[in-house]
């Protein structure tokens, strides 16, 4: 093999083995939880605040945060489709607003193809 023939296919091999390339077709939508074998995970430090809540610590009164976004298929949140959906107050849904970028998650998966997940929970603050 010539070497000018071995560089183009070495970096087509290299391309197609990136870190965090999939060959899944993108979904025109995001997932429900529902919909998905994995369910998007909260990876971050859980002393910091705010931040989603844990199960244990999920709770529906009318003190609770609750937050919609989607988690994109890095496990990013895209902070344009946050809708806060229940606040105890103006100044905890800022709070929100100010670090929902710096949150990361595991990527929901199907089929072994990361997908986008819209995630429903409450709001530790």
């Amino acid at each position: 093999m010539h070497r000018s023939t071995a560089l183009p296919l070495i970096a087509a091999i290299t391309i197609n083995h990136i870190v965090g390339a999939q060959t899944c077709k993108a979904p025109e939508h995001p997932f429900f939880e529902y919909q998905v074998a994995t369910a998007a995970l909260f990876v971050g430090d859980s002393a910091s605040r705010p931040r989603p809540a844990s199960q244990r610590e999920q709770r529906q009164d009318s003190s609770a945060l609750i937050v919609s976004f989607v988690v994109d298929t890095l496990g990013l949140t895209d902070w344009r489709t946050l809708k806060i959906l229940q606040t105890p107050s103006k100044a905890a849904a800022d709070s929100v607003r100010a670090v929902i970028g710096s949150w990361r998650f595991t990527p929901a998966l199907v089929s072994d193809c990361r997908v986008p997940q819209l995630v429903m929970t409450t709001v530790v603050h």
